[in-house]
């Protein structure tokens, strides 16, 4: 068996690729070389890596038949070949080295794309951990899928806390006043009863804890948007408004409307501050793209 293995050795060595057989990639064939791997079909996959390098499957013996020393001699000449091509192959890292090899030596009976430069990463994994191709032992699908399940968890138990802190910060609240947008009928002095501060600050509410709207769900970033609209008339015309957005847009726009500067008039009314001019000549209007100067013409 010896005899034979340092045959297949030298024949594994000889099956390199050389320097000389890659000569350097135009642009255009590098993304034409990207493109066809991208594509994932049968034909554009490339040919059967042992017809190419001129090793067939068949010429190694099963684990079965070698001792420890052999298998890794064997197993080191096949990651050696396969760098010479550009082949990578993606195995768990606690795999025993029967099975290493076991796998390195499918690769030759499987249809590999054979690139100038860059690596082409060959695996077995399907992403599914009940039938494991590694077996559960070795399933890093199944490790990874726990870690994000529980990050999932962590995520969840803090979404859920924050909600019912939010809800009951702003439902007594609520209860006693209303949100509007201030208008020139509306005289705005600040004291020390009633100082401008953000309607987050009103309310205690730590923007540092506030979540984005990714990763929420619809479903998550809907019960918090619910909450913050409480405190608007369930008929005033900013309801209508914020129901019109998308569930994305429109939670966003409520964190914002958190970070604004509001003033409260001691009795029952929370109001967000005019825009001064030069924060009013930021928005545009979509008559602005008409390019009219001055008064419409009509």
């Amino acid at each position: 068996m010896q005899k034979y293995l340092n045959q297949l050795l030298q024949d594994l060595l000889a099956a390199h690729r050389c320097e000389t057989e890659i000569r350097p990639q135009t642009f255009e064939e590098h993304i034409q070389e990207v493109e066809r791997f991208l594509e994932g079909e049968d034909e554009t996959l490339g040919p059967i890596f042992g017809e190419v390098c001129g090793i067939d499957k068949e010429q190694f013996p099963p684990a079965s038949r070698l001792n420890p020393e052999q298998i890794e001699s064997l197993s080191n000449a096949i990651k050696k070949l396969f760098w010479t091509w550009n082949i990578a192959l993606d195995l768990p890292d606690t795999l025993p080295l029967e099975q290493v090899y076991f796998f390195q030596v499918e690769v030759f009976d499987m249809q590999v794309m054979i690139v100038d430069s860059g690596t082409i990463h060959v695996g077995f994994c399907e992403d599914d951990f009940n039938f494991c191709v590694f077996g559960e032992a070795h399933c890093t699908c199944k490790q990874q899928w726990e870690e994000w399940e529980e990050e999932d968890r962590i995520y969840d138990a803090y979404i859920q806390q924050f909600t019912e802190d939010l809800d009951k910060k702003i439902s007594p609240s609520a209860e006693k006043m209303k949100v509007f947008f201030s208008d020139d009928e509306v005289e705005i002095t600040e004291s020390e009863q009633q100082p401008i501060q953000t309607l987050a600050e009103w309310l205690d509410i730590e923007m540092e804890d506030f979540p984005d709207s990714f990763p929420l769900w619809e479903k998550r970033a809907d019960r918090i948007s619910e909450i913050i609209m409480r405190l608007w008339h369930p008929k005033d015309e900013m309801i209508t408004i914020l129901n019109a957005l998308e569930w994305d847009k429109r939670f966003i726009a409520l964190k914002d409307y958190l970070k604004s500067k509001v003033w409260f008039d001691g009795i029952a009314t929370v109001y967000f501050l005019p825009l001064s001019e030069e924060e009013k000549s930021k928005y545009r209007s979509p008559l602005d793209s008409l390019g009219f100067d001055g008064d419409l013409p009509f």
